[in-house]
């Protein structure tokens, strides 16, 4: 026997289980945080959320007819995030010939330089220009980098920082 109401139950019974669907991957979806702004090239991280929403409705004039919906969503978001490294501190010591940015490349204070053959200028600029030289000398010395000089020549030394 067919019961009154019948199709009326079962089309009121699909409407919540689509709402109560609809709830969880709205949910889900809302609820990872956001991933705007982030770069690749580092360590990937993988989080999963799980959402269950629970309906029970009670159809309007059915007295005792309860209609009970569950779903369950899941999602899986991966992110890889970028690992920038600091620089590594100005040198303490010269070994190789060349021109090296003071507070950069190297440290500002006083060095002991061996080689008997060494050249070494205190330097305003890299243009190469004579007016750019500070200080210079050549054989073993004991100099003194300020930290307004702005570059140190060394050509055929070897410089320790005292």
């Amino acid at each position: 026997m067919k019961r009154p109401g019948h199709w009326y139950t079962s089309r009121f019974a699909v409407a919540v289980a689509a709402g109560v669907v609809g709830l969880a991957v709205g949910a889900s979806a809302g609820g990872g945080g956001s991933s705007s702004g982030v770069a690749a090239a580092g360590p990937t991280t993988t989080a999963t959320t799980t959402v269950t929403a629970t309906k029970a409705v009670t159809q309007p004039g059915a007295p005792g007819a309860t209609v009970t919906a569950t779903a369950t969503v899941e999602t899986t978001r991966t992110v890889k995030t970028t690992v920038t490294a600091k620089p590594a501190p100005p040198a303490a010591a010269i070994e190789e010939d060349g021109i090296y940015e003071i507070g950069v490349d190297l440290q500002a204070g006083t060095y002991r330089g061996t080689g008997s053959t060494c050249y070494w200028a205190r330097l305003s600029n890299a243009s190469g220009d004579l007016e750019a030289i500070v200080a210079n000398g050549n054989g073993p010395a004991i100099v003194t980098i300020a930290k307004s000089d702005k570059y140190f020549e060394s050509r055929r030394c070897t410089w320790t920082k005292r």
